[in-house]
């Protein structure tokens, strides 16, 4: 090879016919050639590390549970299954889809997403479930006011393909989640608001899954407010509690 030329001439030329120095010659050569391959590989970029989406399956059913995990989880996904509350508590925090059915064998789905919402790292939810579509219904708006997104509901059991379709979905934008309500500090606005009844309340029927009856109806204060539009509790009730206005707010509200 040419470089094997090269170097055996430099090292006949240099060494002055003297074998132990073209020898030492042509080994400084190989070292330096194997350092430079050495330097070359080391800064070849890393394989990028892929963080796989994380699924919890949480079903009524053991069983039911693990053959959805199965439906749904491949070698894109890591994922868990719970049939009870306590191992749904236990791998939430680091869990990003779950798909859950609304009938559990020791709490009730509608507390469920409840709980979900109140999670700092909130999961994507995937409903399935046999229910009527009122309930699935209800279910997806209270999911929706706790800030939490639906990707799909599904039947039960659910498609194959239906759930892969849901599972490959991009997540929700973090600059939607991570939004935060304007909050109100001029107690000035709100006594105006109380004087101009600008607050409203939304009711939010509570429904057994079992029965489908109607259990009680949940209250929930919205401020209509003229220039900001329609406001949640949590722009207006911690400036009412501060500055001795919560009473009259919680009049206006069982007004």
């Amino acid at each position: 090879m040419r470089h094997e030329q090269d170097i055996t001439a430099s090292a006949e030329g240099g060494s002055a016919g003297n074998p132990e120095n073209a020898n030492q010659f042509m080994a400084q050569q190989f070292t330096k050639r194997k350092n430079a391959r050495m330097e070359s590989v080391s800064e070849m970029p890393a394989e990028p590390v892929i963080d796989r989406p994380r699924v919890l399956v949480a079903s009524n059913s053991v069983n039911r549970a693990r053959e959805l995990l199965n439906t749904a989880v491949s070698g894109d996904y890591a994922g868990h299954s719970a049939n009870r509350f306590d191992d749904i508590k236990a791998t939430i925090s680091s869990i990003d889809v779950v798909v859950m059915e609304l009938e559990l064998s020791d709490i009730d789905g509608i507390e469920l997403i409840r709980y979900l919402g109140q999670q700092v790292n909130q999961p994507e939810l995937i409903f399935s479930s046999n229910l009527d579509h009122r309930i699935l219904s209800a279910a997806k708006r209270l999911a929706i006011s706790k800030g939490l997104h639906v990707r799909a509901i599904l039947n039960m059991p659910a498609d194959p393909e239906a759930l892969a379709d849901a599972l490959a979905m991009p997540p929700r934008s973090t600059a939607i989640v991570s939004a935060t309500p304007i909050v109100l500090t001029d107690h000035q606005h709100l006594r105006r608001g109380l004087a101009g009844d600008e607050f409203v309340v939304h009711f939010q029927p509570k429904i057994d899954v079992k029965t489908l009856e109607l259990v009680s109806v949940e209250a929930l204060v919205r401020w209509q407010h003229p220039d900001y539009g329609l406001l949640p509790p949590a722009s207006f009730v911690g400036l009412a509690e501060k500055t001795g206005l919560i009473s009259p707010l919680t009049e206006a509200v069982v007004e």
